[in-house]
């Protein structure tokens, strides 16, 4: 594997003085804060003009995350196969016209061109993130990879703290037309980006060259279970995508839960302003901690750091679970916060350590339907048994024991696997 940086100790933002590296980051960067605020403003925006309809905001969010089941199969695939830097790059070109599709179709206001504008482009969207994450492997050495996890884990923090006040602040003063026309400007600087770096043959098309020609139905489905048995007959992933199914399933929990937890125990005249304040307090933990964790992946092995994040993130959930006041839920809402880069940093650099990067794409095709499948399976099981079956304090409880339960098998069996296994170079 062609190395594209030099061997040098850096600090926690020092992987940013790899030229490519930079522009690979700022044009994920840049995808991601455009998205954002034209999703927000676009809800904003439904809210505002069908208040009545509010079928019309979960509408939306399902043709944002559903197309993630209907692409997966073929973005990892894609994403090993094909050139890296043209999928990046072009995804977000192609976003950035089906965004002025859908600043037309508001215009005119006709919902169903909306609506299927958006599936359309949020599919095409999860074809940028395999191939930016196979690219960022390629381009860093083993060490800074794991910085490089932990920085982008700071723009998510980021994203997570200031994302939703942005996005409202942008439609109140330009509309969602404005906020669309930020969002498809934003697309084409990170096509631009993207474009503008000077990356390898060995690391944009690590299998060699491919026609589109080559690539059929038959092709995709051998890939897809090439990648899928490379994962099962990887022991240390097979570990490491178990931690992230119960991760999803603590996430999936996080997105109702709290306010279940504000409007029936803590706060029923007040929920609505407490809930509003619940992303802040926890992306201002993940902001705090990221720094932190970057500099303690340096020390500590990862395992131990992953471990760890999975038991405290637990042992909040539980005392979440019996929070007595407002003030004390917020402050393990927080202390959270403060865990989930632990387990982030140490998941995905550890990811880009160990994967072959010719198999890359397919491995982080997989991640996102693992989270959005564990996330659903948790937002059913909590529709099907609350309240009958399961209280508010049943439901943090248990997503803590599994989270404690997951940090205890990963502490047992993650230090044996790891010794055995190479680091990818």
């Amino acid at each position: 594997m062609i190395q594209e940086t030099q061997k040098t100790k850096r600090s926690k933002f020092g992987v940013l003085t790899n030229p490519q590296y930079r522009r690979l980051f700022f044009a994920n960067f840049t995808s991601q804060l455009g998205s954002e605020i034209g999703t927000i403003s676009f809800m904003f925006f439904l809210l505002h003009h069908f208040g009545n309809q509010p079928g019309y905001a979960t509408l939306t969010d399902l043709m944002i995350s559903l197309p993630t089941l209907t692409v997966f199969y073929i973005v990892g695939v894609l994403a090993d196969r094909m050139d890296r830097q043209k999928i990046a790059s072009n995804a977000n070109l192609i976003c950035a016209g089906l965004t002025a599709v859908l600043l037309a179709a508001v215009h005119v206001g006709w919902l169903p061109l909306i609506f299927a504008v958006l599936f359309l482009r949020s599919a095409v969207q999860k074809f940028f993130n395999p191939a930016q994450a196979a690219l960022t492997q390629g381009i860093l050495g083993p060490d800074e990879r794991v910085a490089a996890a932990g920085v982008n884990q700071m723009m998510v923090s980021v994203l997570l703290v200031f994302g939703n006040s942005v996005g409202a602040g942008v439609y109140w003063a330009i509309g969602v037309e404005g906020a669309l026309l930020i969002d498809a400007v934003s697309f084409l600087i990170s096509s631009w980006l993207i474009r503008s770096c000077t990356v390898s043959e060995a690391v944009r098309l690590p299998n060699g060259k491919t026609s589109w020609r080559r690539l059929n139905v038959r092709t995709v489905w051998q890939d897809l279970k090439v990648g899928s048995l490379y994962i099962w007959n990887f022991p240390l992933l097979v570990r490491l995508m178990g931690g992230l199914l119960i991760l999803g399933l603590t996430i999936g929990g996080m997105g109702v839960m709290p306010i279940f937890k504000l409007k029936y125990v803590l706060a029923p005249d007040n929920y609505e302003t407490y809930a509003a304040m619940m992303g802040a307090m926890s992306g201002s933990g993940v902001l705090i901690a990221s720094p932190i964790v970057s500099k303690l992946a340096k020390t500590m092995k990862l395992w131990n750091l992953l471990s760890w994040g999975f038991l405290l993130g637990g042992c909040c959930f539980v005392g979440s679970a019996f929070a007595p006041s407002v003030p004390v839920f917020f402050l393990f809402h927080f202390a959270f916060g403060l865990t989930m880069p632990m387990v982030n940093i140490s998941f995905f650099g550890w990811i880009s350590q160990l994967v072959d990067p010719k198999m890359m794409g397919r491995v982080q095709g997989w991640i996102s339907p693992v989270m959005m499948v564990s996330q659903g399976i948790s937002l059913l099981l909590i529709t099907v048994t609350f309240p009958d079956w399961l209280s508010v304090t049943g439901a943090y409880a248990t997503m803590g024991a599994l989270l404690i339960a997951i940090s205890l098998y990963q502490c047992l069996s993650l230090p044996t696997l790891a010794r055995k296994i190479p680091i990818t170079q």
